[in-house]
């Protein structure tokens, strides 16, 4: 039974041993056994791989046959140690694969005793990717510290504290310390004083947003000081904590003198172009304002900072940006500089017009790369020379349109001008005249002496002063035409004095002449008639007041009617009266007499060396020749009175006076019965132009005569009012013939000439004393009881009664006799309508007498 045990317990055995075996042959970890000798008792299928053998090759096998031979000597050194010590051991060494091929290995050995025997075993680990690695990577370093002590930038490394870790070889140099100087010293220290409170609160920043770019004043170690240009990082730990800084810094101590000088050169030329009135711009390729001076802050109303980086298209309206932008194209296009004329309108609103003066900038290799601008403010020339463009044109017009002829010449005498005047004067046309002498364009004599006169032009350019011709210049046209001419000539003198030229101006003195002839005539005499006049009456009465001439006799004379004829017949008949007068007068006066009209109707006779019987035959003899004469069937007649001088110390004045009163009481009578004709005259005139309103007078004159009847007038009364009723439309005289006879309806001023009617007649008969009782009813026919009616707007009982008579017995004719528009009114309907109107139109107890007294006449024509 202990047998079967102990047989089962060694298959066990047996059975465990293999398994281990198994296992440890199929181990992914490469393992080997050796003896104290070096020999390899046992070897894993890993192990075998590892050294490209199998594993029965390489069991009793000397391991050190598989070392590398330059790795031999570390090989027993590490067998040796591992022989004296009982505590594992490791070595890292190189061997060789069947192969050929060497690698590195990792060997950790443990030495194990077993039944008085030492054996060593030992675990194997390829090393060679490893080995690879850090060959890789400290050939990196190497070329890392070589590339950071030659690099051309200097480096730092700062702590959390701001003191150095490290530094570059050109650092150093930079700044021509040693590394001992500057590792664990503060940064601050090597900074100029001014910076070092900067770096004090750049320093946390920098560590808290992890980057920075900055500029320190720095010192060297001689005590210069150093610009630098920095660029940092910070570098963190796995955990992210800050570890250090990582800073590449350059000298930019030259670029800083550079950069201060170009700064202050540039701001010498800001302040340069600032003072330049012209506005100076510079702009890149997108038209975006790079540089402006203080002109362009004015017109643009914004500053520098608001306008660089700026395009000015959105700045200026739409038509003036369109005519920049266009300018700016050709100069980017062409690249050729150009001058353009622009508007631009500024801040104030107001449009200005600038002469731009525009040209390319270009890079090193002649592209364009932006364009400069010169703007010259040309608004106040541009007004200048419109300005002086109008005046020019004014002073043309004006030359054009003067009375006075005008020519110009230059110093040589040469004409360069003529107006239309000195043509017309002198013959000749300004496309003719260019060029030539002016001697012989203005041609001129004396008209006294018949000899050419001296050059005007010539005696102007000798003394520069203002010459006038003398009196009785002729001038001869080019077509032979002499005419009288004033003129003057004066230098054409520049604003520094000098001379260039003269310029004639003349005028053609023949029609003044002619004027002045004219005004002299009339300034004696009376225009209408051709008399002398008052003025020159009075002259001639003192000059001939002078023992000589006594006897001297005067005969004033007035036309009689004269004021009534305008009034009825108008003015032109007056006028011809007037004449008329004139004409007889001076037919029966001497040729030495001197014969006058001295106003509106007076005319007077001056007789030199006539006594009283003289004048009496001139009266007499004028007021013969007036027996048969009449203007428009009006007989003249002229009231005379007369005065005569026969010594010294009588009074001119008495004289005239005498005169005049003789006239005045000879025409109380004679105009009297003048007048009384007139008026006679006036309405058969009047009848003969219109035979219906002859026939319409004599009704109303009847029907005024019945109503006055019938309210009890006396007999004169009757016949007053009977007169007054034939003349009521006297005045008919002095309107139009076409209104009066006008069968259509009347216009608004037709009517209003007609309702003139009523202030003629009266000043008609007003003016002749048989008729003067009469005037006021004619005056007042057409007024109305409501006082609505004309010419004065009287009212109720303000109206004579005679004229309210005339009124109704005007308007019942008007309505029943024959009518030159409507049909004529029965006398029912007429009466009907005098009583619609009474109260209103018409005196209520006229119209009911007068309507009362046609039933009576009705009943007994019945």
């Amino acid at each position: 039974m202990q047998n079967d045990e102990l047989q089962r317990t060694q298959t066990d055995l047996i059975n465990s041993k293999n398994w281990f075996f198994n296992l440890y042959d199929l181990a992914p970890i490469s393992y080997l056994v050796i003896s104290e000798e070096g020999i390899v008792l046992e070897s894993n299928l890993a192990a075998a791989n590892m050294l490209g053998y199998v594993s029965s090759d390489i069991v009793m096998q000397n391991l050190s046959r598989y070392i590398y031979n330059e790795d031999h000597h570390s090989y027993f050194n590490y067998i040796k140690e591992l022989f004296e010590s009982i505590l594992p051991q490791e070595c890292e060494l190189r061997m060789i694969r069947n192969d050929g091929k060497i690698f590195w290995a990792h060997i950790k050995t443990t030495a194990s005793k077993e039944e008085n025997k030492t054996t060593y075993r030992m675990i194997l680990s390829n090393l060679t990717e490893r080995k690879h690695v850090e060959l890789q990577l400290r050939e990196s370093e190497e070329r890392f510290h070589m590339l950071f002590d030659k690099a051309p930038l200097g480096y730092q490394s700062l702590d959390i504290e701001g003191n150095f870790l490290e530094v570059n070889q050109k650092w150093l140099d930079i700044f021509g310390y040693q590394r001992e100087e500057v590792i664990g010293k503060w940064f601050g220290d090597f900074l100029a004083p001014a910076y070092r409170d900067a770096f004090r609160k750049r320093f946390p920043i920098f560590k808290a947003q992890g980057f920075i770019h900055s500029e320190f004043e720095m010192v060297g170690k001689n005590g210069k000081n150093l610009f630098i240009a920095f660029d940092g990082k910070i570098g963190y730990a796995h955990d992210g904590a800050f570890q250090q800084t990582h800073c590449i810094l350059k000298d930019i101590s030259t670029e800083h003198i550079l950069t201060k000088k170009l700064a202050e050169c540039q701001e010498l030329m800001q302040a340069i172009i600032d003072k330049t009135t012209d506005a100076i711009y510079v702009k890149d390729l997108q038209g975006r304002y790079v540089l402006v001076n203080s002109a362009v802050e004015q017109v643009v109303g914004k500053n520098k900072i608001e306008l660089i980086g700026q395009d000015d298209y959105s700045l200026f309206p739409v038509d003036e940006a369109k005519v920049i932008k266009a300018a700016d194209k050709e100069i980017y296009t062409t690249g050729v500089t150009r001058t353009f004329e622009e508007k631009a309108t500024d801040a104030t609103g107001k449009i200005n017009v600038f002469s731009s003066t525009k040209g390319p900038i270009l890079d090193d290799k002649n592209n364009v790369k932006g364009l400069f601008g010169i703007a010259r403010n040309i608004t106040k020339s541009k007004e200048l020379e419109l300005q002086l463009e109008q005046e020019k044109k004014l002073f043309q017009a004006t030359l054009i349109s003067l009375g006075d002829g005008v020519i110009s010449c230059d110093i040589q005498g040469k004409v360069q001008f003529l107006n239309p005047v000195a043509e017309k004067i002198t013959g000749w046309t300004q496309e003719e005249a260019i060029g030539i002498q002016i001697e012989e364009i203005f041609n001129i004599y004396n008209e006294l002496t018949g000899e050419k006169s001296e050059s005007i032009t010539e005696l102007v350019l000798k003394t520069g002063k203002i010459l006038e011709l003398s009196n009785h210049t002729i001038l001869v046209s080019k077509h032979g035409e002499k005419r009288s001419i004033e003129d003057s000539a004066a230098p054409i003198i520049m604003a520094n004095g000098d001379i260039i030229g003269v310029v004639v101006v003349f005028s053609d003195y023949t029609e003044k002449r002619k004027r002045i002839e004219e005004v002299r005539y009339l300034s004696y005499h009376d225009y209408l008639t051709g008399l002398y006049n008052r003025r020159f009456f009075e002259e001639e009465m003192k000059r001939y007041d002078v023992p000589r001439n006594y006897p001297l006799s005067i005969a004033m004379g007035d036309v009689n009617g004269l004021k009534l004829i305008n009034d009825s017949f108008g003015h032109t008949i007056g006028d011809e009266v007037l004449k008329r007068s004139a004409e007889l007068i001076m037919k029966a006066c001497r040729d030495d007499d001197i014969v006058a009209r001295i106003g509106g109707d007076e005319f007077i006779v001056l007789l030199p060396k006539a006594d009283a019987k003289d004048v009496e035959g001139l009266i007499k003899r004028i007021q013969e020749s007036l027996v048969n004469e009449t203007i428009e069937g009006m007989p003249l007649s002229i009231s005379f009175g007369q005065a005569t001088k026969t010594k010294e110390g009588e009074k001119l004045s008495e004289m005239l006076k005498e005169a005049e009163d003789h006239m005045y009481r000879h025409k109380l009578y004679e105009s009297t019965g003048a007048r009384s004709k007139t008026v006679n005259l006036i309405i058969n005139t009047l009848y003969a132009k219109n035979y219906r309103e002859m026939l319409h007078s004599q009704r109303v004159s009847a029907l005024s005569e019945s109503i006055a009847t019938s309210l009890g007038y006396s007999i004169d009364e009757i016949k007053q009012i009977k007169t007054a009723g034939l003349m009521h439309d006297i005045g008919k005289i002095g309107i139009e013939d076409k209104i009066l006879n006008k069968t259509e309806q009347l216009t608004q001023n037709e009517w209003d000439e007609i309702k003139k009617h009523c202030e003629i007649g009266y000043r008609i008969l007003s003016s002749v004393a048989e008729f003067s009782e009469i005037a006021d009813f004619v005056l007042e026919h057409q007024e109305r009881w409501d006082g609505t009616g004309y010419p004065r707007g009287l009212k109720g009982d303000e109206i004579s009664k005679e004229a309210r008579i005339i009124a109704v017995a005007d308007s019942f004719d008007a309505m029943t006799g024959e009518r030159t528009y409507g049909r004529s009114y029965s006398l029912q309907e007429a009466i009907d309508e005098l009583y619609r109107c009474s109260g209103t139109q018409f005196d209520p107890e006229i119209v009911k007498s007068f309507a009362d007294s046609l039933k009576i006449v009705n009943t007994n024509k019945k």
